[in-house]
């Protein structure tokens, strides 16, 4: 049953497709990608909305259960603040340090900063069944810093997307699995149908999508790895930041033969 509602995710994506990209050519929703190019964006719209019909029709379908509850929050939540960035973003502030110092400095409000202070909240929120207060804070912490990780690799063609599938296969074979089938492998495919597009500069996913794919990610995290596992993820996205904090990720990315690789597979040659 599980992969009957995968495969409808991936159906439902690939059908839509051509009316969604229309929809946003009407109301000029379009960004400059890292060449320049407009590209139709957020599709992140397109791929939380389909999912999260899939999770709430599993709802009424099977009854309560929590993981398509969180997954709706997540969903919704994550997106929600992707959405408010892609909409009224300002380049001019990055990081957090730069959006608290327009908060404090100079008394604007920026998206940035209320996508990080929503996303604190939401991931705290997010991870409260953890037990004890360690437990929770660890779970909160993956699932803030998956969010922003996959908006930090969303900066080329197909990547974010590549990023998600790698992890989700790693927590397939690593992780129990629940949330990961339950969660994921309906996101993965939705994700999948909508991937030819982001390779071939046709469409971006935004932080609507970025964030949605994050915050998923977040909550296999912590549903799936024994709290050891919790922690060499957490160390691992910890350094991710650390890194895209002091260099360019792209810079790495290119720098190393097997990640460049991997990032230029399946974009057209240039």
């Amino acid at each position: 049953m599980n992969y009957l509602w995968a495969a409808l995710a991936f159906v439902m994506v690939f059908f839509l497709r051509r009316s969604f990209a229309e929809l946003l050519q009407s109301h000029h929703w379009y960004a400059r990608n890292y060449a320049g190019r407009e590209t139709t964006f957020p599709w992140g719209i397109l791929l939380v909305g389909v999912v999260a019909v899939l999770y709430a029709l599993r709802l009424l379908a099977e009854g309560l259960n929590p993981l398509f509850i969180k997954g709706l929050i997540a969903l919704y939540g994550a997106g929600f603040l992707g959405l408010v960035d892609d909409a009224v973003g300002d380049e001019k502030y990055r990081g957090v340090k730069g959006h608290l110092s327009a908060f404090f400095a100079e008394r604007k409000l920026t998206s940035g900063l209320i996508k990080a202070v929503g996303g604190a909240i939401l991931a705290l929120a997010l991870g409260l069944p953890a037990d004890g207060r360690v437990g929770l804070l660890v779970a909160a912490l993956n699932l803030a810093l998956a969010m922003n990780a996959i908006n930090l690799l969303d900066l080329r063609p197909g990547r974010a997307c590549k990023a998600f599938f790698l992890a989700f296969f790693l927590l397939l074979l690593a992780g129990t699995r629940n949330a990961a089938v339950l969660l994921g492998l309906p996101l993965a495919m939705a994700v999948l149908a909508y991937f030819p597009l982001d390779l071939m500069e046709q469409g971006m996913l935004g932080d609507t999508g970025a964030n949605a794919l994050g915050a998923i990610l977040g909550l296999m995290l912590a549903y799936d790895l024994t709290f050891s596992g919790q922690l060499l993820s957490l160390a691992f996205l910890t350094a991710l930041h650390l890194i895209a904090a002091r260099y360019s990720l792209s810079a790495c990315i290119v720098s190393l033969p097997p990640l460049a690789a991997l990032d230029r597979l399946g974009r057209p040659r240039k």
